[in-house]
């Protein structure tokens, strides 16, 4: 049973984006809340931001890490075999 409906804005890194989201809330018979339901158009962005945040994550764990530049030649080379 859905009983009501809210709407959620959450802002990206730099507040650049803003995604505002309108859940529903399915409710059991005591009216906890056990799921949510959102408009698919919403539920992609959402899957679109997170997996940009993935790739913002993963970049500064990279950047975090000590290394030796290396030249552009050899990144592509190692990029293509696998490496």
């Amino acid at each position: 049973m859905i009983v009501w409906t809210d709407y959620i804005r959450i802002n990206s890194r730099g507040d650049t984006v803003m995604i505002v989201i309108h859940p529903e809330y399915v409710v059991d018979d005591k009216n906890r809340k056990k799921a949510v339901v959102l408009p698919l158009s919403e539920w992609e962005q959402l899957m679109q931001e997170l997996d940009e945040l993935d790739d913002i994550r993963a970049y500064d764990q990279a950047k975090a890490q000590p290394s030796d530049p290396i030249p552009f030649e050899d990144a592509v080379l190692e990029i293509q075999s696998g490496e």
